[in-house]
């Protein structure tokens, strides 16, 4: 739904150019503010996490428009304790990410989007 309906990603950039905006005009209290740390924390199962490329990826173009450097890091949250009716799906969706993610890391992954 959030591929097929268009105006969810323009709604995603507009707030990311705004918090852009004001990051960068906190920036201007400063004499030298050209680089940016961007933290990205998910909880493995959250099956929201197939927006994380497109979600980091928009986010980077955006705020490397203002700024010279952007440095991104992820923080994958794993729940060790068992749910009992949760459990199986749990699992299944924080492998399956860690796994994206492995492939993620490699030297020739490449993603693209408009």
């Amino acid at each position: 739904a959030f591929h097929e309906a268009g105006r969810h990603l323009d709604d995603l950039n507009r707030a990311l150019r705004q918090v852009s905006d004001t990051i960068a005009d906190y920036g201007r209290l400063y004499a030298s503010f050209d680089r940016l740390h961007l933290a990205v924390i998910t909880r493995v199962e959250d099956p929201l996490n197939v927006l994380v490329p497109e979600i980091s990826l928009l986010a980077q173009s955006i705020f490397l428009q203002l700024f010279k450097s952007v440095q991104m890091d992820l923080y994958a949250l794993i729940s060790e304790r068992e749910q009992s009716e949760t459990f199986g799906y749990a699992s299944a969706a924080g492998i399956s990410f860690l796994r994206e993610l492995e492939g993620m890391q490699r030297p020739d992954y490449a993603y693209s989007a408009r």
